[in-house]
């Protein structure tokens, strides 16, 4: 074999090793697109949540969502809004993934918005104070 042979082999084993490498350590652009499609479906949850307390502290808790316009950006489908009673509801959302950040990360006393790959619903409660 020619010297210019193997090292053309080389080169095309080093490229497809490093493509290899790139893809297990960031994840594919599939997968940083689901990533970065459950972080908006979590912040148009955080957002629908204040938005539904900025309500009940003017009035009560809406019986429909007070904002249809926030929407999956996957499917263009408004988040499913449950008034359960007075001052609980549900808010629900489809994530690609699950969320990967470990228990010990949580903060205490602040919302958590981990979720299972799949429809995930959280029942929150309603405030009047500003959190």
């Amino acid at each position: 074999m020619r010297y210019e042979s193997m090292f053309g082999i080389a080169t095309a084993v080093a490229v497809l090793g490093a493509v290899a490498l790139a893809f297990s350590v960031i994840g594919s652009p599939a997968h940083e697109r689901a990533l970065a499609l459950d972080r908006k479906r979590v912040t148009d949850l955080q957002t629908l949540q204040s938005r539904v307390d900025q309500v009940y502290w003017e009035k009560e808790l809406p019986a429909v969502s007070p904002d249809r316009t926030l929407r999956d950006p996957l499917t263009a489908k408004p988040y499913e809004y449950w008034r359960l009673d007075a001052t609980h509801y549900q808010l629900c959302a489809t994530f690609q993934l699950p969320s990967d950040k470990p228990e010990e990360d949580r903060q205490p006393f602040v919302r958590d918005w981990s979720h299972r790959a799949g429809r995930t619903c959280y029942r929150l409660g309603a405030s009047r104070s500003a959190e």
